[in-house]
C-alpha cells in the first residue's frame, strides 16, 4: 500500500518518512518546491508536488494512495486550506487519514491557534474516512527554536510570568508513533491519541537540565510580554507570536498529563528531556 506523507521537511514528517522507509513501506513524499525535493535524499521514494493552495497538485498527490499523513502547518496556511486538502483526500479511494494536530485543542480552544487545529480535527472526524488524530504535547525541539539564541548569547531563557509543568515530547517519538499507525495492517479508526514525554517539567527544571548538558548555568528570567518581544527582537515576528502562544497554552496548567501512548505504539518509552538535552547540547552552546 502506498502512503502519502506531507510535511516531509519538518522534524516530525522527516522522521515519519525515515521510519516508513526503514519498514520497507511504499512511500510518497509531498513537497512544496524543487528545493524541498532536493532535501529528500532517500532512494526508492516517490516524490510529488503537494501545495495546499494548488488543488490539482493535491489531487495528483493522493492518486493511488492508500493512507495519508497530514501535517498542516497552520502558522503558514489557513484552516480552510487544510480542510480543502482533507476534502480532496476524502473524495479519493483512500483508506485512512492520520492527522497531526496539537495537544490542548480540547482544553482551551479559545486561543486562535487551538481554534484552528480543533476546526480541522472536526473536519477530519466528519470526512467519511477512517481517521486517527495525533495530539502531541509541546515538542522539546521548541527549546532550540525559541530559546537557543538567548541561551547562546546570554545564558537566559525569557518567558512570561507563569511556569507550569508540561510533558514535553521529542519530535522523534511523535514521528515513530505516527509511522507505527500508518504502517499498521488495521487502521486505528476513530482514535485520538495524546502523545507525551515520560515526565512533566517546568521551564526552570528544563533550564537546569540544559545547564547540565552544556556545563554552564542557564537562568530563567520572568518578564512581561513586551520584554519577551524585546529579548526576541532578532527572531521573525511569527516565531515570537508562536512562542508567546505556546506559553499562553501552558498557562492553563493542563499540559502536565503523562500518557503511555508512545510506548504502547512503538514498544519503548519516549525519550526523556535529559536524554534529549544531552543529544542536542551543541545547539545551546
Amino acid at each position: 500500500m502506498k502512503i502519502l506523507v506531507t510535511g516531509v521537511t519538518d522534524i516530525v514528517g522527516r522522521r515519519v518518512l525515515e521510519r516508513l522507509q526503514g519498514k520497507g513501506m511504499d512511500v510518497r513524499a509531498g513537497v512544496h518546491s524543487p528545493e524541498e525535493a532536493s532535501e529528500i535524499e532517500h532512494e526508492h521514494i516517490d516524490v510529488t508536488f503537494f501545495d495546499f493552495s494548488d488543488q490539482a497538485s493535491m489531487q495528483q498527490a493522493v492518486d493511488g494512495v492508500h493512507t495519508v499523513f497530514f501535517a498542516t502547518p497552520l502558522s503558514d496556511i489557513s484552516p480552510e486550506m487544510a480542510k480543502r486538502a482533507i476534502d480532496i483526500a476524502a473524495q479519493a479511494p483512500i483508506n485512512h487519514i492520520v492527522y497531526l494536530s496539537v495537544y490542548g485543542t480540547d482544553i482551551d480552544p479559545g486561543t486562535p491557534m487551538l481554534q484552528a487545529y480543533f476546526a480541522v480535527e472536526e473536519h477530519v472526524r466528519h470526512c467519511g474516512k477512517p481517521y486517527t488524530i495525533l495530539r502531541p504535547n509541546t515538542y522539546m525541539e521548541h527549546f532550540i527554536d525559541y530559546t537557543a539564541p538567548t541561551i547562546q548569547r546570554e545564558r537566559i531563557i525569557y518567558m512570561p510570568e507563569y511556569d507550569e509543568h508540561v510533558s514535553y515530547i521529542a519530535a522523534r517519538d511523535v514521528g515513530d508513533a505516527a509511522a507505527e499507525i500508518l504502517s499498521a495492517t488495521e487502521p486505528h479508526d476513530a482514535r485520538t491519541y495524546f502523545l507525551t514525554g515520560p515526565e512533566a517539567l517546568t521551564v526552570r527544571e528544563a533550564a537546569a537540565i540544559i545547564s547540565e548538558a552544556i556545563g554552564q548555568t542557564v537562568q530563567v528570567r520572568v518578564v512581561d510580554e513586551a520584554a519577551v518581544r524585546q529579548a526576541m527582537a532578532s527572531f521573525d515576528a511569527w516565531v515570537i507570536e508562536r512562542w508567546l502562544g505556546i506559553n499562553y497554552r501552558h498557562r492553563s496548567g493542563n499540559m502536565a498529563q503523562v500518557t503511555d501512548r508512545v510506548e504502547a505504539l512503538v514498544g519503548h518509552p519516549p525519550m526523556t528531556f535529559r536524554e534529549w538535552a544531552q543529544q542536542n547540547a551543541d545547539a545551546f552552546r
